[in-house]
């Protein structure tokens, strides 16, 4: 028995093993009447997950755990595509708020993309984006599960997001240039790094101003501070 599974009250995990047997969502309602206030979050997390031990069909379990909120237990079986895109579009009634929308509609284009169906992964993307613009953070599971094929073709409607799917929707003389900006600050802290060496091996006096530093402090009005010279 888990830790979680121990501050279950008496009785408790027979009750799940009923209901186990004949999962409703009137007795889902009457199994919540006894579920403790004082951990609800934890005990009702702890108890999908037994069900889902017990072999209960996760279509069923994500109706019970996005019934009262949309719990991460949930979400994570819609994105490995153990829940049907039906189930979770059909879920949308409950909710009334955009963001809402687009997350479910996101869920739904995760689950696409396992049964290879590219037309509605693309069709709940775009969806999930026109509604709120929190839709695209379900872009990154569709990208990561997602063939070249499909890829391509996010790329190609904008549907991108992440470091590494914007770099693929750059042209390549673009991402030279990053390489060549990025090799060039390389080399400037480089330049920094062997001076602080230098000078901490006492052959530069890093305390010493440069000569554009001093000008620099003249034009603002500030007199230079004192050389310290061994």
């Amino acid at each position: 028995m888990s830790t979680e599974q121990a501050d279950w009250p008496p009785g408790w995990e027979d009750a799940l093993r009923g209901f186990s047997r004949a999962p409703s969502e009137a007795a889902w309602d009457a199994l919540m009447l006894f579920m403790p206030l004082d951990d609800w979050y934890a005990c009702l997390k702890s108890s999908l997950l037994y069900l889902e031990s017990l072999g209960v069909d996760p279509d069923v379990l994500f109706l019970f755990g996005s019934k009262d909120g949309l719990l991460p237990v949930a979400i994570g079986w819609a994105q490995d595509g153990l829940v049907s895109p039906e189930v979770i579009l059909g879920n949308l009634h409950r909710y009334a708020s955009a963001e809402m929308h687009a997350t479910m509609w996101g869920l739904a284009a995760a689950a696409y993309v396992h049964r290879e169906d590219h037309f509605n992964t693309i069709r709940c993307l775009k969806r999930a984006v026109e509604l709120d613009r929190s839709g695209r953070y379900a872009i990154d599971p569709v990208w990561r599960r997602a063939d070249e094929t499909l890829r391509s073709t996010l790329v190609k409607m904008g549907l991108t997001r992440g470091k590494d799917q914007r770099a693929a929707s750059y042209p390549p003389f673009f991402i030279c240039h990053l390489s060549f900006i990025w090799q060039s600050m390389r080399a400037g802290c480089g330049w920094r790094r062997r001076r602080r060496e230098r000078a901490a091996a006492g052959r530069e006096d890093s305390s010493v101003p440069s000569r554009r530093r001093r000008a620099a402090r003249r034009r603002r009005g500030r007199p230079p501070p004192a050389c310290r010279r061994p």
